[in-house]
């Protein structure tokens, strides 16, 4: 069985971009993301240097390597990435090794 995968994505806005044009773009798209194969949930969350940081779980790493082919062909989802400054962006995927709730 594999391990959940979270992938986290860094990014700053692109030069101009208004907050709450992005945080709409980010709505909009989640109901086309729920819709893939393995998602569990996503967290969006805002630094204090502007820097924005995209946490998208799923249920394995095939899954979210699957994500980015289906990304590219939703509308929704490549909206709210062109809002997106590109040339500082991280991407790193995680193996979910221990969980802990209360």
């Amino acid at each position: 069985m594999e391990n959940v995968t979270v992938k986290v994505i860094e990014y700053q806005l692109a030069k101009g971009v208004e907050e709450q044009a992005f945080l709409d773009a980010s709505a909009a798209l989640m109901s086309e993301l729920a819709k893939l194969r393995g998602f569990i949930k996503r967290e969006l969350h805002k630094g204090e240097n502007g820097r924005w940081r995209d946490i998208v779980y799923w249920q394995s790493r095939k899954d979210a390597d699957q994500s980015d082919l289906d990304i590219p062909n939703i509308p929704a989802c490549m909206k709210c990435i062109a809002l997106m400054d590109h040339k500082d962006m991280t991407i790193a995927h995680f193996e979910q090794i221990q969980l802990y709730d209360k």
